[in-house]
């Protein structure tokens, strides 16, 4: 149940936006493109993430890291599922897009980028994640955060957005629309999650510098 066949094909002719990402980290440290994830793989992700979710193999998100790691529904509310290759067709056909994206990342920012990990995430109706920072204080590993929306024909009205912090004060939100990927510097972008009113499915992760 948790590894729903589905024909995986990967069309040529599309070209990926890699160099306008690269251009928009450079320029102001995040990207957004509306349709970088085919409707195909979206919807064979969403349907993984449901099944995950039926099944119970969501967990409570935390926060802190080692022994300090706990659940805080006030600051977090969402479940996740950490990938891994090997776990789906359509996971292993994400982590694919993805590593061709790392790959462009280090030719055109030389970022040397090594790793991705990742993890769906699921928010019920109300729930949210407080503004904050991907990179944890005492670790530089992770780099660039990377978020892949699934939820099929969001509208506006039901919230949801991703909401982007400026350092002059600014704000940017971002609808979380199916098959839209968000990128940004893990260090440098504060952001949060807002309540919505449905369930809001996507994709986190990052990628990381090897550790000395």
């Amino acid at each position: 149940m948790l590894r729903p066949e589905w024909p995986v094909h990967v069309d040529a002719r599309i070209v990926k936006p890699y160099c306008a990402i690269a251009d928009d980290i450079h320029e102001q440290g995040w990207s957004e493109q509306p349709h970088f994830l085919s409707s195909a793989l979206t919807h064979a992700l969403e349907a993984e993430c449901r099944a995950l979710a039926g099944a119970g193999a969501l967990n409570p998100a935390q926060i802190g890291r080692g022994a300090e790691r706990v659940c805080k529904p006030d600051v977090r509310g969402d479940c996740i599922h950490w990938i891994k290759a090997g776990q789906s067709a359509a996971c292993d056909a994400y982590l694919a897009e993805i590593d061709a994206l790392r790959l462009a990342l280090n030719r055109e920012l030389c970022a040397g980028l090594d790793e991705f990990e990742g993890h769906f995430a699921w928010y019920a109706p109300g729930t949210f994640y407080v503004r904050h920072r991907d990179r944890f204080r005492n670790d530089d590993s992770r780099v660039i955060t990377v978020i892949a929306y699934l939820n099929d024909a969001w509208q506006t009205e039901q919230g949801g957005a991703l909401r982007l912090h400026a350092d002059d004060g600014g704000v940017r939100d971002i609808e979380p629309v199916g098959g839209r990927v968000v990128v940004f510097l893990s260090a440098d972008i504060e952001h949060e999650v807002l309540p919505a009113t449905r369930d809001r499915m996507s994709l986190a992760g990052w990628f990381r510098r090897r550790r000395a």
